[in-house]
């Protein structure tokens, strides 16, 4: 079996096969798609992959549990079994092709003619020319469904859906991808560092917690982290120094509680991951991974709008309750050197309901047809 793939500027294209050789073997499918405005921005190998993936949810039902082989004119996807370090994107297709068995296999592109052609089949399209909504490559998108089909950052695509509120609000003013790209979201630090009280409740906190108390106790053995006006901050590796936060209550409430709900009202319920990466710019404390992950999962904005993006659960198959010995479990264990009569291993028969066990002595050179005048 042989799945054919290949990416053009303008899609992708891939041929299905049977036979003892992909250059002769009998189409039994073929595939054409075109790429949206967000998908032109990828990379070339990110364009290849697309097209792998795409073959491989058109033709599921036919290819899952079977070994097949994928022909490419990329050389770089032979190693993608084998790479490591992945991007976000490729984390999401990496796991949907572990449900495969197969292999790839890469070819020169002036053999790849078929797929080639069919990668290009929207090439002559106009810009102002659309498609039904299936004709559009849509892997990325349904393997990643939190985002995979924006390559923008969290902060962009904050400001790109304000920018276009705002523009629905103004006809007469028309957005930009420059606007879209310069506009940041409103920094989080900025709600917090005119609060006095706050900032005070911080300095006091920092003797109750225990991690910041050895810290400031020893300056010198922590040189990552620096006092400024009685404020505890660390350096990252970009040089940026942020606040660090003590498990300690301000007003009868948690402060890292405080922050974590206000970043993550800032970003727009984004979850957790891009949560954790946006308050960590402005301040860091040891659990703060742990501590949004918990709050993103209890927010009840996200429990009412969010749906999961892991398929539903099937329905429970358990096993029939066996009645004595009717249902048994057995192994041999040995070679033991202390068993009598010259044998060597023992046959261990259990009982699934009761886990009652029958032991017997045998030998290696017991057959299988005295076993079973012994069982009996």
């Amino acid at each position: 079996m042989w799945v054919v793939c290949d990416a053009s500027t303008s899609g992708v294209g891939a041929m299905y096969g049977q036979g003892a050789d992909w250059t002769n073997c009998h189409p039994a499918g073929f595939m054409s798609r075109k790429f949206k405005e967000a998908q032109f921005n990828y990379q070339v190998f990110e364009m290849e992959t697309i097209a792998i993936l795409e073959a491989l949810l058109k033709w599921e039902d036919k290819l899952i549990g079977r070994h097949f082989k994928i022909i490419t004119d990329h050389k770089s996807l032979k190693f993608f079994q084998r790479q490591r370090k992945l991007s976000g994107h490729q984390a999401h297709w990496a796991e949907y092709l572990s449900r495969f068995d197969y292999e790839i296999t890469y070819i020169k592109g002036k053999y790849n003619k078929v797929a080639d052609c069919l990668s290009h089949y929207y090439s002559s399209d106009q810009d102002d020319e659309l498609h039904e909504e299936r004709v559009y490559v849509q892997a990325d998108s349904r393997l990643d469904p939190e985002g995979g089909d924006l390559p923008m950052g969290p902060e962009q695509r904050f400001a790109a859906i304000h920018l276009q509120e705002d523009a629905a609000s103004n006809d007469s003013h028309d957005v930009t991808i420059a606007e879209i790209l310069g506009k940041k979201v409103k920094p989080l630090h900025k709600t917090f560092d005119n609060v006095l009280d706050l900032l005070k409740g911080i300095q006091e906190g920092y003797a109750d917690d225990k991690l910041f108390t050895k810290i400031m106790d020893k300056p010198d053995h922590f040189p990552k982290f620096e006092m400024t006006d009685g404020l505890l901050y660390l350096k990252r590796s970009d040089g940026e120094s942020v606040l660090c936060i003590p498990q300690t209550k301000f007003e009868g409430k948690c402060i890292t509680g405080t922050i974590i709900n206000q970043g993550h009202h800032i970003l727009g319920h984004l979850g957790s991951l891009k949560t954790t990466q946006y308050i960590l710019k402005f301040y860091w404390w040891p659990t703060l991974s742990k501590d949004t992950r918990s709050f993103c999962t209890s927010c009840p904005t996200c429990q009412a709008i969010k749906d999961l993006t892991q398929r539903p659960e099937g329905l429970l198959h358990p096993l029939p309750i066996p009645t004595l010995w009717q249902s048994i479990g057995m192994d041999f264990i040995g070679p033991l050197s202390k068993l009598k009569l010259g044998n060597n291993f023992l046959w261990v028969i259990l009982c699934r309901l009761t886990s009652m066990v029958h032991l017997h002595t045998i030998k290696t050179t017991t057959k299988a047809s005295e076993l079973a005048e012994i069982y009996l």
